[in-house]
């Protein structure tokens, strides 16, 4: 289980995209005049095998550009579209927190009922740019310190992903 971290379509969806270059084109999107949906065609294609897996979809700040310069939210489209295949994706915003509970399953099937056990909290936040002067871990770790407990805090903005453990929790042998 896992979930997407934010501009899963600035891979996709090149337009006028600052990170633009022509060897980026995806041919089968630019050479379509609808290239929205020429883009949620070429990610439910990519994302076929694990959908089924995916617990969240978060917006990141080029989804949100996309939303703001055509008024399209890729996000929630391929949410509905991946909920319209059996997916349990749900809209995870640009920040929160999904938390997974695990139950014993020998006791829910004596039982018919979980019974919670353990959870496991996963703080995430697309990530921050402190005013332009850095996009790395330093200010989501920063806002991390400000949350409620959790277990692991990630985040993405530098396009590559990063996770790192609650400072303030601990750990039992």
């Amino acid at each position: 289980h896992f979930g997407i971290l934010g501009d899963f379509f600035s891979a996709i969806i090149a337009g006028d995209q600052k990170r633009y270059a022509a060897h980026e084109t995806i041919p089968e999107v630019a050479g379509r005049t609808d290239m929205h949906n020429a883009a949620l065609d070429l990610a439910r294609r990519k994302l076929k095998r694990i959908y089924d897996q995916l617990d969240m979809a978060a917006l990141g700040n080029h989804c949100w550009a996309i939303t703001q310069r055509y008024g399209f939210d890729p996000i929630s489209a391929l949410i509905d579209s991946l909920r319209s295949c059996g997916s349990p994706v749900r809209w995870g915003g640009y920040c929160g927190m999904l938390t997974y509970h695990f139950t014993d399953a020998e006791y829910y099937a004596k039982h018919k009922k979980p019974f919670h056990s353990e959870q496991f909290r996963n703080l995430y936040h697309h990530g921050v740019s402190a005013g332009g002067k850095t996009k790395a871990i330093i200010p989501t770790t920063e806002w991390s310190r400000q949350q409620p407990d959790f277990d692991i805090c990630w985040t993405a903005h530098t396009h590559a992903m990063v996770m790192f453990p609650d400072p303030k929790g601990t750990q039992s042998v």
